[in-house]
């Protein structure tokens, strides 16, 4: 987004408590830490609690076990929940019934998503869609397998709908106005598509062609007007690149994925010539 530093991913990272501080915050972090260590160090909890907790916490330092719902259940059980004063609010019966009805929409709700989930494993994408239309990974594949400009700007419309930050909707969306012609919408999405996706090289290349090919149809047209736009359009390119390198931490040049900031040959020649004619 337009506030990474850096190549990096905070999707499994293989550390549970930093993944909760990325996903939820510092706060629930925090809370989560307190719970966790608390119930350690209780008196009221056994061995064996104790080593599961700290089995949990050891390998999750690794890896990410709290991605997976059963392991939240095995730690609650796991922690002291005795202190403090204890009321019963409703009776046993009831309880059960509560407790019977969670379990019943958790049950429908795996087998939902695993049907989902099915459904994009047998490539049926449309069914998917259908099935969780506001699923933001169903809707992408839909995106990918599209065959028409049509579909495609409908799949990017109904994703960012619910999320503005996918930088392959808005690259959708400035392919479909490529293709009408629409060189003021070209603009305008595929910088957002690159706002989204600032350390991908590739997305800067990609909108350097589109605006040479759209400066070379505009001098081939007579219209010199837009074809200095396209240009202008291409030079601002190095100077975001430029601009990010200059927000990028000093630790981003250090890691595996450093970022790759330098356009191609063809893309220097074009500015230098001032454009093809």
């Amino acid at each position: 987004g337009s506030f990474q530093n850096g190549v990096y991913s905070v999707r499994w990272i293989h550390n549970d408590v930093l993944q909760i501080l990325l996903d939820i915050g510092w706060i629930p972090a925090i809370l989560f830490i307190i719970a966790v260590v608390r119930s350690f160090i209780s008196k009221n909890t056994n061995y064996i609690q104790k080593g599961v907790i700290a089995i949990l916490l050891v390998h999750g330092l690794f890896d990410f076990n709290m991605e997976f719902v059963a392991m939240w259940f095995i730690l609650i059980l796991c922690l002291d929940l005795t202190e403090g004063k204890q009321k019963q609010l409703i009776s046993n019966k009831t309880s059960i019934a509560i407790f019977t009805l969670i379990g019943t929409v958790m049950i429908v709700f795996s087998i939902y998503t695993g049907i989902v989930s099915t459904c994009v494993y047998l490539k049926n994408y449309d069914l998917a869609g259908k099935i969780s239309p506001a699923n933001t990974f169903v809707k992408v594949d839909e995106l990918i397998n599209s065959d028409n400009v049509e579909d495609m700007d409908r799949y990017a419309d109904e994703i960012l709908s619910h999320n503005q930050y996918i930088s392959l909707a808005w690259n959708a969306k400035a392919k479909v106005a490529y293709n009408h012609g629409d060189f003021e919408n070209v603009f305008k999405y595929k910088e957002k598509a690159i706002q989204c996706n600032r350390y991908d090289i590739d997305e800067y290349i990609d909108y350097f062609d589109m605006l040479k090919n759209g400066y070379s149809a505009y001098i081939a047209a007579g219209d010199i007007y837009s074809a200095e736009v396209c240009y202008k359009k291409a030079v601002s390119i190095q100077e975001k690149l430029e601009a990010l390198e200059d927000t990028t931490d000093n630790m981003a040049w250090k890691l595996y994925n450093t970022p790759k900031l330098e356009m191609p040959e063809k893309y220097k020649k074009f500015i230098l010539q001032g454009g093809t004619k």
